[in-house]
């Protein structure tokens, strides 16, 4: 068997050979050209691979990274999710012709086919017979984005070649320079070279280099490919090896997995292993996709779908938990790929332990809050996706964190995220964490009286009132609107429900005001006022709970089933009506009523007298904005207090100093007045921006004509792109486009060739600190045409951002304050996607929009009302 630097032909006895065509006349034979085999190791090699293999099977099985969880019980603990690592690859094709000169497409085809078989997400999985352990490796590959310079790629290299072919003996020129492409550095990238074979003794598809031979050449270090094996059914691979499993295959050599059968040709006596124990042990390999090889183990069945088989493409479907183990290993400390400098993201949090109650007759367990962490550095502008298993709610999220809560009746569950951008050039999901609901199974001998409601909420009864979408509490305020809020403590978060026949309620809060919720009319898009009952209809309410989870309640206005809903008003989140209740449930038009205890008859002793509150400024800068105040004086209670135009509803301390900042034209002659109510006594004070006598405000821009973009000049050859503007003051301009480079004063950027034909990029420029309505562009250099979406139709009272935008966006709008208006979003059709009421306010405003779900497209952004009808071009891409 020739040995040239550690790697040979897997397949080099002719006896095998011979056997295999004597046996197999009409099957093509998978050619795999890595050596696994001890006998022609270096010493160091060997020492190498044996401090490894002792390594991986030392591993303790208590570690829950390492082996599969058992039960619920390894749930007692706070545990970590097994970490999602991401390795990114850069792909050499070296080309003696046209033909082999394979195309993006067929090499992103490649990649898709790595990440679904490395994280089990292949379409084929279901295929794995049960009785094998099956694994998500939680291993992706990405093309990579950036060279070892920094500098932007397409993680593609190309290099034509004098030479026709490679073989077994001479496939390391295909790393040499002048013959073909040297590697980028091993320990940043997984190099794979795309080549064409054409040994005489074997139609070789690949070759992968041992982790064992790492040290003595990492110049060397990556996987081989045959064109024909490369991609999935695209190009010029070929049937049967044409679904992209041959690199798979040579990805697990270089990740220190062996022949499922062995290290060497064949194991007729049974002798050889793998290194793996969940994998059965085989006589030889699997040809074609019927199962020719023989156990060694008599009613034990042979792998045939492994990826370290020899099975066709069509039949390979699966890693096992201890190939798994193995791979990953290699990146342990002191472990052959130790340096190797992947990303790493994991979840981490407690376990879901809950209790059993009776929920619509049947048993349950209910759950309270728990918070899970996204732990790894999250690039810049980067987001993250939380997704939840049966019986989890999303109480809130932000890109590091989840919190949820839930009702379910299922053993285990899940939690998962996908980081969108992870990057520097891709998204990746993290695998899903299980999480135990409950502890060992318990038989609970209780049978249900027939009387249990399944449907009700008593009367006459005071509760916590708290947004499922949120987790937070409704609260009364002092100036009669109902905000949700973090729980307090405070009666002013206990509603007591009274019973008003004919199947109504009312919502009365146990401040000690005596007031109750109310809608003066019941119509669509009306914010809700606390007032004292009145048997007039306004306060009445009907109740109806989710059929799917019975915790969960509407509250509705009876005439026209109008129901409660919080909807952003400001920088706060008032109760208003929305909608009806023929509608399905939504997060933030679901509560749950949590028993409390209402309070006591016996009035409370007065409060200590207020005495003279006093609103005091600590210091403003009208540069920044910020104005800092505090009060003093009064009784040492708690201070509700609110300013119109700056900030909403606070719940403040004595002499604790509060900050705001404001808009820049309210810096310089704004008058605010500010509301405090304490111990149920109201003041009022007001506070003028002034910049006489203190920080010197800037310089006012001179002038701004309607700085506006036109169309870009664009060189196709070069790449070079100029925005071009008109209008403006005659100041200087900023320039930007995202994903290209960032704001600067140079209008030329450089597109990437791989950018210069179906490429959406967004103009933007901004002067005197105004930004122009950008221009959205697309790259079109296949037939010579540009084309663009204006955005002339925008004004400074609608923008949108970003513009283009994958589903997630901001709308921003200035509306006078107290205006009501529509914002909506349309289809080129007409068709109204979205439709939301809003309420101006002294400032801009900020609505998010999630178009997920509608299809890629022009959208019309539409802000209106008796007065105002202005409209931004939204592009929706994916």
């Amino acid at each position: 068997m020739n040995k040239t630097s550690n790697l040979s032909l897997c397949l080099g006895l002719c006896n095998f050979l011979c056997l295999l065509i004597l046996f197999l006349p009409a099957q093509a034979q998978r050619g795999c050209a890595t050596n696994n085999d001890p006998a022609s190791f270096s010493q160091a090699e060997l020492n190498r691979l044996t401090n490894f293999n002792n390594y991986v099977n030392s591993l303790p099985s208590s570690n829950p990274g390492r082996v599969r969880p058992v039960g619920p019980s390894v749930f007692s603990q706070r545990i970590t999710s097994e970490p999602v690592w991401l390795i990114p690859v850069v792909v050499n094709v070296v080309h003696n012709t046209d033909v082999q000169n394979i195309s993006d497409a067929q090499i992103r085809s490649q990649i898709d086919v790595l990440n679904e078989d490395f994280r089990r997400t292949n379409q084929d999985a279901s295929q794995t017979p049960a009785v094998f352990s099956a694994e998500d490796t939680r291993m992706q590959f990405y093309l990579a984005c950036q060279d070892p310079n920094g500098v932007a790629t397409t993680g593609i290299r190309r290099f034509r070649t004098n030479q026709v072919g490679f073989t077994t003996a001479n496939f390391n020129q295909v790393k040499q320079a002048g013959i073909g492409l040297t590697s980028w550095n091993p320990n940043q990238y997984l190099n794979i070279w795309s080549c064409n074979f054409n040994d005489p003794l074997i139609d070789v598809l690949g070759v992968a280099t041992s982790p064992s031979s790492f040290a003595d050449s990492p110049g060397l270090d990556g996987v081989v490919i045959n064109h024909e094996a490369f991609g999935r059914s695209t190009g010029t691979v070929e049937a049967p090896f044409d679904l992209g499993r041959t690199v798979t295959h040579e990805v697990g050599h270089w990740l220190n997995l062996i022949h499922i059968w062995g290290p060497r040709d064949s194991n007729p006596a049974c002798t050889g292993s793998d290194e793996v124990a969940d994998t059965p042990t085989q006589r030889a390999p699997t040809a074609g996709c019927t199962h020719t090889s023989t156990p060694c183990t008599p009613n034990v069945p042979i792998m045939f779908m492994n990826y370290m088989d020899y099975t066709d493409d069509r039949c390979m479907n699966a890693f096992t938990f201890g190939q798994k183990v193995r791979m990953r290993a290699n990146f342990d400390p002191n472990q052959p790929r130790s340096a190797f400098q992947k990303q790493e993201y994991s979840i981490s949090g407690p376990a879901i332990l809950g209790t059993y109650q009776i929920i619509r007759d049947r048993m349950s367990v209910v759950f309270p809050e728990r918070t899970y962490t996204l732990n790894g550095n999250l690039p810049t502008g980067a987001t993250t996706t939380w997704a939840v298993g049966p019986g989890v709610t999303i109480i809130r999220s932000t890109n590091s964190s989840v919190t949820v809560r839930g009702t379910t009746n299922v053993a285990f569950t899940h939690i998962q995220a996908r980081i969108n951008n992870a990057g520097p050039c891709g998204n990746v999901t993290i695998a899903p964490f299980q999480l135990a609901v409950y502890g060992d199974p318990v038989v609970l001998n209780v049978s249900p009286p027939d009387n249990v409601p399944t449907c009700s909420v008593p009367t006459n009864a005071c509760y916590t009132v708290e947004v499922q979408k949120t987790g937070q509490r409704l609260q009364a305020t002092g100036n009669n609107t109902i905000l949700q809020q973090g729980a307090n403590g405070q009666n002013n978060q206990i509603w007591k429900v009274d019973d008003r026949g004919n199947g109504r309620v009312s919502f009365t809060v146990q401040d000690g005001t005596n007031r109750s919720i109310r809608a003066v009319n019941g119509s669509y898009d009306e914010w809700l006022t606390l007032a004292s009952y009145a048997a007039n209809g306004q306060h009445d309410w009907t109740l109806g709970c989710n059929p799917a989870d019975n915790t969960l309640w509407r509250v509705s206005y009876p005439s026209n089933n109008n129901t409660w809903d919080i909807r952003e008003f400001g920088n706060q989140s008032e109760l208003q009506l929305w909608g009806n209740t023929s509608d399905p449930f939504y997060d933030y038009r679901s509560f749950r009523f949590q028993p409390a205890t209402c309070p006591t008859t016996t009035p409370p002793p007065p409060p200590p007298p207020v005495g003279n509150l006093a609103f005091q400024t600590v210091g403003y800068n009208c540069n920044t904005g910020v104005w800092q105040w505090q009060y003093t004086g009064g009784n040492g209670s708690s201070i509700e207090t609110w300013c119109p135009g700056a900030f909403g509803n606070r719940l403040v301390s004595m002499n604790n100093v509060q900050s705001v900042t404001l808009e820049g034209h309210q810096r310089n002659g704004t008058t605010f007045n500010v509301s405090a109510v304490q111990s149920g006594q109201t003041f009022t004070y007001t506070f003028t921006s002034s910049c006489n006598g203190g920080t010197t405000p800037p310089p006012p821009p001179p002038p701004s004509g309607a700085l506006g973009i036109l169309a870009p000049t664009f060189t196709c050859g070069t790449g070079e792109l100029t925005i071009n503007t008109t209008g403006g003051n005659g100041s200087a301009i900023d320039y930007q486009i995202p994903g290209l480079r960032g704001w600067g004063s140079n209008p030329t950027m450089i597109v990437p060739s791989w950018q210069r034909n179906g490429t959406t990029f967004t103009l933007q420029a901004r002067q005197s600190g105004v930004e122009a309505a950008p221009y959205t562009f697309l790259t079109n250099c296949g037939s010579g045409r540009l084309a663009a979406i204006s955005d002339a139709e925008s004004t400074e009272l609608l923008r949108v951002s970003p513009n283009p935008t994958t589903g997630q966006a901001r709308v921003r709008y200035y509306l006078a304050a107290g205006k009501q208006a529509t914002l909506s979003v349309e289809s080129t059709a007409g068709k109204t996607v979205y439709s939301l009421p809003v309420k101006g306010a002294d400032g801009p405003q900020e609505v998010d929009l999630n178009l997920g779900q509608q299809a890629t497209g022009i959208y019309l952004v539409r802000l209106k009302n008796d007065t105002v009808n202005q409209t931004v071009k939204l592009l929706l891409q994916r």
